[in-house]
């Protein structure tokens, strides 16, 4: 078994262990307060890549980490972290379906009401944040390198945060502004936070550090752009979301703005009337997606993931760290040029 196969399994279990015990807390304390613990422990076990845990372990393997099983187990609060943030989004965006099932706000909506579903929301993301610095904190390291764990935690979060801000105010969807959103809402905790979440735990040194910072740049933006492509064209069975959401959502993606620049402007006029339409007939949207894909940002959005993950394969090389670690690091690449949910 790989080491990113071995950190998912004991993810998973640290997961379901972790969350069963906050789930009975919350029955034995008032029976009312089980639905929103049950929403989020059924939305964090209800699939997902474990990418963000993977990638802590591997930075802290690279960095010599002798115990990838309790680096795994701390990595875990970062799914719970993940939930919180999925949370909220589904509910901002106005996203009934998550990972195959029903949003959280759809699920507590009809367990309390339609009325109470958005702030329940609110309160059922939070309650995640929660648990996620709850397992952090258990995991069984010194308090002095759990500390430094807690402060790389707080800077990525609030990146994610004042990236989401970006995405709900608007942001000009030039090359350099889509980069620096991507970096903030999605670079922050996906890769960078997690690469230096792991090395601590691991005392990794600053010019290793350094070297994971250099790494993070080119993942993220990859995976942030094959999120683009799988939000427009991704099979609905296998990312468990419908195709083409970004674009009745109004997200301007790379993808999506690269379309824009390059189509014929009878297909420009086809995707803007779609573009931010929740209510887009089929037929519409379909063809929005054809005309987004006769104006080469498809072929574009891939050679641009290529490329990132050459970068990123560079990036590894160059780093002073174990063997394992740095194949895992490889691995992890690969898997997010290739992802298909």
């Amino acid at each position: 078994m790989s080491l990113v196969d071995q950190t998912r399994a004991v993810v998973d279990r640290t997961l379901a262990e972790f969350l069963d015990r906050r789930c009975a807390e919350a029955r034995s304390t008032c029976a009312k307060l089980a639905p929103i613990c049950e929403a989020v422990r059924d939305l964090t076990l209800r699939g997902g890549k474990r990418v963000r845990p993977c990638v802590a372990v591997a930075a802290y393997v690279a960095a010599g980490g002798p115990r990838p099983d309790d680096a795994a187990r701390a990595a875990a609060s970062l799914e719970l972290l993940q939930t919180y943030l999925l949370v909220h989004d589904d509910w901002m965006d106005g996203d009934d379906v998550r990972r195959g099932g029903p949003a959280v706000h759809v699920v507590l909506g009809r367990e309390f009401g339609e009325g109470s579903s958005g702030a329940l929301a609110v309160l059922a993301g939070d309650l995640s944040s929660s648990f996620a610095r709850r397992l952090l904190h258990e995991a069984p390291f010194p308090a002095e390198l759990l500390g430094v764990a807690a402060r790389e935690w707080a800077a990525f979060e609030q990146d994610v945060v004042l990236g989401q801000t970006l995405d709900v105010v608007g942001l000009e969807g030039t090359e350099v502004g889509l980069e620096l959103l991507y970096e903030l809402k999605t670079g922050s905790y996906t890769v960078r936070g997690p690469l230096r979440l792991g090395a601590v735990l691991a005392s990794a040194p600053p010019a290793l550090l350094a070297g994971l910072d250099g790494l993070a740049g080119p993942v993220g933006r990859a995976f942030q752009i094959r999120d683009d492509l799988l939000g427009l064209f991704g099979d609905p069975a296998t990312t468990g979301k419908a195709m083409g959401n970004d674009l009745r959502a109004g997200k301007r993606t790379w993808v999506i703005d690269r379309a824009l620049l390059t189509c014929a402007p009878e297909q420009k006029g086809t995707l803007l009337r779609v573009l931010g339409d929740p209510a887009a007939a089929p037929a519409d949207l379909e063809d929005a997606l054809e005309a987004i894909r006769r104006s080469g940002a498809v072929e574009q959005a891939e050679a641009r993931v290529r490329e990132l993950c050459a970068q990123a394969l560079g990036e590894v090389e160059r780093l002073d760290a174990t063997a394992e670690g740095k194949a895992a690091l490889s691995e992890l690449v690969a898997r997010v040029g290739s992802r298909e949910a």
